[in-house]
């Protein structure tokens, strides 16, 4: 297809093999400047060139930067994340703990009114009885 035909000229270097036959380069148009240009306008054309390519270079370098901090920081908020989850098991825990104790103690105190209702009325019964003999 087309999508080859722009490779044609060009070779993948595979090791241990020379990419093209001896006398062989490929064909590259001839860039050459146009006409009207001038030395200072070639010397400003080089300068911009290498302030462009400095330009690229330190954005490069900032988005490096940029992007190792953010690394970082995500580290340090999973590691917080993880602290937090941890904190909130040992929260649910301990919620969960309470009212299991509240619930003994309920059961303790209905245990003992019970237990005295039926003290008491088994008091009466035999006092009941004591005065009816």
């Amino acid at each position: 297809g087309q999508r080859g035909a722009g490779r044609r000229g060009q070779r993948a270097h595979l090791p241990g093999r020379d990419p093209l036959p001896p006398g062989h380069r490929p064909r590259r148009p001839v860039r050459r400047p146009p006409a009207s240009s001038t030395g200072a306008g070639f010397v400003a054309a080089m300068v911009a060139s290498a302030a462009a390519a400095a330009d690229v270079s330190a954005a490069r370098a900032l988005a490096v930067a940029r992007a190792e901090q953010a690394e970082l920081v995500r580290e340090r908020w999973t590691a917080a994340a993880q602290r937090t989850k941890g904190l909130e098991r040992l929260k649910e825990r301990h919620e969960a703990d309470l009212r299991r104790a509240a619930d003994v103690a309920e059961a303790r105190v209905v245990d003992d009114l019970v237990t005295r209702q039926h003290g008491a009325s088994k008091r009466e019964r035999e006092e009941g009885q004591r005065w009816t003999d």
